[in-house]
């Protein structure tokens, strides 16, 4: 009698267990089908499905943060990001684990000392060279070409090369439609006539339209929204004009720009500023804002806010206003100042 009872609750703890599928960019390796408990709402959770992942194909506990799953339509277009705490409905399929990361720091630190996670972002990075969506110039796809020699594939550092090229450390989304609303007027783009592509990165959003292209660095951003209804991502931000301005972007991947822009953010929030006589430079681990002093046309300082900021005239003759919250604020009015006194000292003839 004690076995049959052992065996029937054998048999119900495995019904609970359902079957899920995952694939990566690595090609020599098929999907990846782990088995994963079933939550009481017969849903499966996010953190559950990758880390069983992470797991078989031999990652390190460490580096399991630079990756994430997310969910891709039958066009292997990404939908959605897969959080930890995210219920999945079963069947559990159209997974794929990639890299999820915007900062060189970051990546160049797990890939240094994990030789399987090197391997997923060299397999991602070397499908994003054949798709196209890196463009090497002629002396990176020589190396590339070296590092790839058979037999003696180099694959740190082949992803080194690629980090330096533009647009490595950035999210594209395709097809979206655009509108752009400010203060005065607003202005459609026409679904059959305009589909435009975004980039999204640590630095900002870029809109390119084929001939034009509109620019928001992440410090003009005031705020993001989604429209679930609409399938939109919506950004206000103060354009070079000093306007309020909305930027609505249409697209069935809505929610996966939404989740890079958190991230994005994230990253960029964090920054380091240096300020000399040469001017002020806004370091975010992977980039830098520099503003000469003689760019610079006023600053000013909010106590509310705990902010300075700095109006200077960008390389693209264009007024922009930085703004940076520390709670030494007043220390970097007080060096701009005097910055300023000893760089027009300076200039003096």
């Amino acid at each position: 009698m004690s076995l049959v009872v052992q065996l029937l609750g054998l048999d119900m703890e495995l019904q609970q267990l359902v079957a899920a599928t995952v694939n990566t960019f690595d090609k020599n390796v098929g999907d990846i089908k782990v088995s994963i408990a079933l939550q009481d709402d017969n849903t499966v959770l996010g953190e559950d499905v990758k880390k069983k992942v992470c797991q078989i194909i031999g990652l390190k506990q460490s580096s399991h943060d630079l990756f994430s799953l997310f969910t891709c339509n039958s066009n292997g277009e990404i939908l959605q990001r897969v959080r930890d705490t995210d219920h999945i409905f079963c069947p559990v399929k159209g997974l794929v684990l990639r890299k999820w990361c915007f900062t060189q720091k970051q990546e160049s630190e797990v890939i240094k000392n994990d030789g399987m996670a090197c391997h997923l972002v060299f397999s991602e990075a070397e499908n994003d060279i054949k798709s196209e969506r890196l463009v090497p110039n002629k002396e990176q796809e020589q190396k590339l070409e070296e590092y790839l020699e058979p037999g003696f594939t180099l694959e740190e550092q082949y992803v080194y090369v690629c980090q330096s090229m533009k647009d490595y450390f950035s999210i594209r989304v395709d097809n979206c439609t655009m509108s752009l609303k400010s203060e005065e007027e607003f202005t459609p783009l026409s679904l059959s006539e305009q589909l435009v592509s975004v980039m999204l990165s640590s630095e900002g959003v870029v809109v390119a339209t084929g001939q034009h292209a509109v620019i928001i660095p992440l410090f003009c951003v005031r705020s993001w929204s989604i429209n679930t209804v609409s399938s939109l991502i919506q950004y206000k931000y103060k354009s070079s004009a000093d306007q309020d301005v909305t930027l609505s972007l249409g697209s069935n991947q809505f929610r996966y720009l939404h989740a890079g822009t958190m991230e994005a953010i994230k990253d960029f929030r964090l920054v380091s500023v240096m300020l000399s006589s040469e001017g002020v430079v806004v370091a975010t681990g992977q980039h830098a804002v520099i503003i000469p002093l003689f760019c610079v046309r006023s600053w000013s300082i909010n106590t509310v806010s705990s902010l300075i900021q700095y109006k200077y005239k960008s390389s693209a003759d264009q007024d922009v206003t930085l703004s940076l919250g520390s709670n030494q604020f007043r220390y970097l009015h007080a060096g701009t100042m005097e910055a300023i006194k000893d760089f027009r000292v300076s200039t003096k003839f």
